[in-house]
């Protein structure tokens, strides 16, 4: 029987191990079987990420089958590609907002609406006011 102790002692870390019924020509043996027994660990872990992966790849394949035997959409099947917001359903009537500001070194513009983007929080900073960055809209002249 072996019991083991551990305690913390002025940054030094005591294990105390009390053997009873082992011999000291016998702890290289349990140190070599504890380090078999965890070679067959990883081992086993290996072959189980080896059949989950040959699963998923075989459930893939089922799937992109059913798809094309169906003639789904990913819309049909409520899958949102990147950047699409989850909160909105795809069949969402508003409309797109024109653009507001415009950043007149890169072109780049927003709406408005969320988060500002990086190039008008770093003009801001800057010294700037929103209002530089509004987008001018003339109106056509009314002929009478």
């Amino acid at each position: 029987m072996c019991l083991i102790r551990s305690r913390q002692t002025t940054g030094y870390n005591l294990v105390l191990i009390f053997l009873s019924n082992i011999t000291m020509t016998q702890t290289p043996t349990l140190q070599q079987q504890i380090q078999e027994a965890e070679a067959i660990v990883n081992e086993l872990r290996k072959k189980l990420d080896d059949e989950r992966k040959g699963e998923r790849q075989q459930a893939i394949a089922s799937a992109k089958e059913l798809i094309r035997a169906h003639g789904l959409t990913t819309a049909e099947l409520g899958l949102l590609g990147k950047g699409a917001s989850a909160k909105r359903p795809t069949d969402d009537k508003r409309g797109a907002v024109a653009a507001k500001y415009q950043d007149h070194e890169s072109g780049k513009t927003w709406t408005g609406r969320g988060k500002s983007p990086a190039w008008l929080a770093a003009q801001l900073a800057a010294g700037y006011s929103k209002d530089d960055f509004l987008i001018k809209v003339t109106l056509p002249e009314i002929q009478a």
